[in-house]
């Protein structure tokens, strides 16, 4: 199971969820997914092209 602490969720403008990530180089790059279970602070990510070792951004 793929998840990410839920602060590292960003509702976008046309509805639902994305995940900024940190790509090779330090570009950030945000991508859409869809969410399935939250528990203790995380988000299972159900669909989006994310993988496991995937940098995301998490707000201080």
């Amino acid at each position: 199971m793929l998840a990410v602490p839920v602060t590292a969720l960003v509702a976008l403008a046309e509805g639902g969820y994305g995940v900024e990530v940190i790509q090779p180089g330090g570009q950030h790059k945000l991508i859409p997914v869809t969410i399935g279970l939250v528990a203790d602070a995380r988000a299972q990510i159900t669909k989006g092209d994310i993988k496991e070792g995937t940098k995301v951004v998490i707000p201080e």
